[in-house]
């Protein structure tokens, strides 16, 4: 932040301090090792795929019952973020796919072109060394919806958000009751995994890597067809777009019933 100094009480003069880059970064290093409710020490530590998901669940629901921690997960507040839209899309994978075998074991990363390795000391290893993880969202919308959730605890899940004014001047927020019919819900979800692949179709990965495609499975996979469904628009929209992973992931990590694999053995 510029900062201003006067000299005196008759000559005042105003310096513009640019805070250096070195600086910048050992702050954003401090504020993330005094995180009150999770560490990057911990996010990163090496777990196998067996106690990968209970320690993630477990995180999530001690920092639920802390003081200012619902806020940090609806938010993304913090390394909180790091523990929701990454640790735990890995860790559902790990229990999926890997099938919570001991012998596999991640090393969540926190600032590289990928977000883990993967060390694979099975008999017949996956091809699968490195993991690119992103997040299907709402945007903006999807954080002002949960917003007004913590200030009114509720909010309608599918209805349009509407904001006037801004946080100094005064915000009025409002979702619309709306009813949504399953296909509907499903199929905008389905978008939001679409544009969150295609996000990704541009970028460089190193050979072996998977990319994983997170997203809200409470709501949209409901019936017997939904599956086929996420399998036909997943081959049909992204899988053409995306041929520098090795295979792409979609993991539904609300409910975490949800772990489709293609690429592979097309599971």
């Amino acid at each position: 932040m510029p900062r201003s100094f006067y000299t005196g009480p008759t000559i005042k003069a105003t310096y513009i301090v640019e805070c250096p880059k070195g600086l910048r970064w050992l702050c954003r290093c401090i504020c993330k090792m005094l995180d009150p409710f999770v560490t990057e020490a911990e996010l990163v530590a090496l777990r196998s795929a067996d106690k990968y998901l209970p320690w993630v669940l477990s995180k999530l629901r001690q920092i639920s019952k802390t003081e200012g921690g619902r806020q940090a997960i609806l938010l993304s507040e913090g390394l909180v973020k790091k523990l929701r839209e990454e640790a735990l899309p890995l860790a559902f994978f790990g229990h999926h796919f890997f099938e919570a075998s001991p012998h596999v074991t991640f090393n969540h990363l926190m600032n590289e072109d990928y977000d883990a390795n993967v060390f694979d000391d099975r008999p017949e290893p996956s091809p699968i060394k490195f993991i690119e993880v992103t997040q299907a969202h709402e945007g903006n919308d999807g954080y002002l919806r949960d917003l007004l959730l913590l200030e009114q605890g509720h909010v309608h899940a599918f209805g349009p958000v509407h904001k006037s004014g801004t946080k100094k001047t005064g915000r009025t927020l409002s979702v619309e009751s709306i009813a949504a019919g399953h296909i509907g819900v499903r199929d905008d979800e389905f978008r939001r995994i679409g544009a969150a692949g295609k996000r990704k179709e541009n970028n460089l990965y190193l050979p072996g890597t998977a990319l994983l495609l997170s997203f809200d499975d409470a709501l949209s996979i409901n019936h017997p067809g939904d599956v086929p469904a996420l399998d036909e628009f997943v081959h049909k929209e992204l899988i053409g777009s995306l041929t520098q992973f090795c295979c792409v992931a979609v993991i539904g990590t609300a409910a975490g019933r949800v772990c489709r694999v293609y690429g592979l053995d097309e599971t």
